[in-house]
């Protein structure tokens, strides 16, 4: 029995040794910031020219509901979908990072707490509140420049 027991631990102090692990493989941490560079190449880009609309709110792709009243943005599925973390949305390393949205000389701060299937690349959607602070809801769409905080 005591050369079982020896033979076992030296085998086990050998397979580690050599790099060997006895962990069991771990599920991916979606909640870590970007590491291959595509967020910070994202948001140091810009700026970018494209279409504002509005939308009426409720629950984003960033799982936090939101009223018409706040100063939220939805990026286009592209450039959100780029910065996936995994199935859950929630995870996307774009949520919460603030954008700066100009229209001639105003310009005015959004976060970002969605995701717009119907936007092109560069498109936003924005709640009416903030849409008004560029002109009338009635505009529907308009065009903007707006960057990266």
């Amino acid at each position: 029995m005591p050369f079982k027991l020896n033979t076992m631990l030296m085998t086990m102090t050998a397979f580690l040794l050599i790099g060997g692990t006895t962990a069991a493989p771990t599920a991916l941490d979606e909640s870590k910031p970007n590491t291959d560079g595509k967020l910070i190449s994202e948001i140091s880009g810009g700026p970018y020219s494209g279409d504002l609309t509005w939308f009426d709110t409720g629950l984003g792709a960033c799982g936090q509901w939101n009223v018409d009243t706040d100063y939220i943005a939805a990026v286009s599925h592209i450039v959100f979908d780029r910065e996936a973390r995994g199935t859950n949305p929630n995870n996307n390393a774009l949520c919460g990072q603030k954008i700066h949205i100009q229209r001639g000389c105003r310009t005015v701060e959004a976060t970002v707490v969605d995701r717009c299937e119907g936007c092109k690349e560069n498109d936003i959607d924005v709640t009416p509140s903030l849409f008004q602070q560029f002109g009338n809801l009635d505009r529907g769409r308009m065009d903007v420049v707006w960057w990266w905080n």
